[in-house]
């Protein structure tokens, strides 16, 4: 597809992706494999922020506004929780002096999910932030295989610093890419997959993070369900015979992983451990969260500031819980309305519009989100940044309103109308405005 407000030619717009490309791989392994293992390295950290933002600069200098259309709102929200992290923890935080040095690395991980959806939408493809992913998830997995550190309590994980939900949710985000990107691959390449979902699930399943596995392995059933499908509708014979032997591996596989790691590992001592803490614990901060909430309802008690007001000195380990205490009901608004709208429109998709292999994977995806958000927080760490600008991006930056409009407008009345979606309406001639709300 042809680029769209391009003035400073191709050379320049190449060299504007290459540097965001490659600044937002290495501030992506610099995260998840550089500083669990050796710390901090401000060089690192702050120099390839910078290009990014200095990339998104250059790129918003030559092409004006398209910027803003290229990139989904949901996107831009985050921005706008920026503003208002920032001025309602003036007024309502503990320690304003954490609340300004956390919205430094919320900055950062905004800009990196802007950088992604511009790069993207200028290269019509997602897949290169997927092939990041992918070689980040095999290099942590063996660096952690050979020279992990076990963490007590836990399993294995990249150092004894690293937290090993950490690691996991590496993997996590691996798995989907390969699995998004495994769609009628033939036999050797679909092995190749399933070797590398088994090996981020084998390290899943070492580190010990059980709500990970949960979610992991509901993308992986899902995953087969829907490869299954695609292969066997599709009436080629290779195909069909590439669904069996996937399913005949991941079977047999699946059994003998079963009985002779899986029982044996910590991760099955800890499902069964009856003194394990840690939902007793989660159902204290969710009270000490709504008990903050009481007291400061509008604004709420300021941007990482549940360590401070609930007295535990720890986060609350849940999206849900620190956004309540922490952002009020305000900024939840803020926060939540773009999430739940972009949830609506994954279910619309997967279950009423377009029905396909990707949307299901989304859909599993998203599920796997939300299930997360239980033990984890979305808008404090840079995985689920990540995950959510995939989700956002391909739910909303490939519409599905120009290929399904009488399905659209049914389900997806408020839908938006990108730069993609107006050139296929144009180039299609088609008058499907009706179906759309700008």
């Amino acid at each position: 597809m042809p680029s769209i407000g391009i003035s400073s030619g191709y050379g320049g717009l190449f060299c504007v992706l290459t540097v965001s490309k490659i600044s937002t791989a290495i501030l992506v392994f610099y995260i998840f494999f550089y500083l669990p293992i050796w710390g901090d390295n401000l060089l690192i950290l702050y120099g390839s922020a910078l290009l990014i933002i200095g990339s998104v600069g250059i790129y918003c200098c030559q092409n004006g506004f398209v910027l803003f259309a290229n990139v989904p709102y949901a996107i831009w929200n985050h921005l706008i929780l920026l503003g208002y992290i920032l001025t309602a923890g003036f007024f309502a935080a503990f320690d304003y002096g954490v609340v300004v040095k956390s919205s430094v690395m919320f900055t950062a991980y905004s800009f990196i999910c802007v950088s992604i959806c511009y790069v993207s939408t200028e290269e019509d493809s997602f897949d290169w932030i997927f092939y990041i992913l992918i070689a980040l998830a095999i290099l942590c997995a063996f660096y952690t295989m050979f020279r992990g550190a076990v963490i007590e309590g836990y399993g294995k994980s990249l150092s004894a610093n690293c937290n090993p939900h950490t690691l996991a949710a590496s993997m996590n985000l691996g798995i989907f890419a390969v699995a998004y990107l495994s769609r009628k691959m033939d036999m050797r390449s679909t092995l190749i997959a399933g070797a590398l979902i088994a090996l981020f699930m084998y390290t899943i399943i070492n580190c010990g993070s059980r709500k990970v596995l949960f979610s992991s392995a509901m993308v992986v059933c899902i995953w087969l369900w829907a490869s299954f499908r695609e292969r066997w509708t599709s009436g080629d014979k290779n195909q069909r015979a590439v669904a069996v032997l996937l399913i005949l591996l991941v079977l047999v596989g699946g059994f003998i992983a079963y009985r002779r790691f899986f029982t044996n590992s910590l991760m099955f001592s800890r499902m069964n451990n009856k003194d394990d803490m840690g939902d007793e614990n989660r159902l204290l901060f969710y009270r000490k969260a709504v008990e903050i909430f009481m007291d400061r309802p509008i604004l709420g008690g300021g941007y990482d500031q549940f360590q401070f007001w609930s007295r535990t000195g720890y986060y609350s380990h849940s999206t849900y819980a620190e956004a309540i205490a922490d952002l009020g009901a305000l900024g939840c608004a803020i926060y939540f309305f773009p999430l739940l709208y972009t949830v609506y429109v994954i279910v619309a998709n997967a279950l009423f519009i377009r029905k396909d292999y990707h949307s299901i994977l989304l859909l599993a995806f998203c599920g796997a989100e939300l299930f997360l958000g239980v033990g984890q927080i979305f808008f404090m760490e840079f995985s689920h940044f990540i995950a959510w600008t995939i989700l956002y991006y391909n739910s909303f930056h490939y519409s599905p309103v120009a290929e399904h409009p009488e399905s659209a407008s049914r389900y997806i009345a408020p839908y938006r109308m990108t730069r993609e979606t107006k050139y296929i309406l144009n180039g299609s001639k088609k008058n499907v405005s009706k179906y759309i709300r700008t």
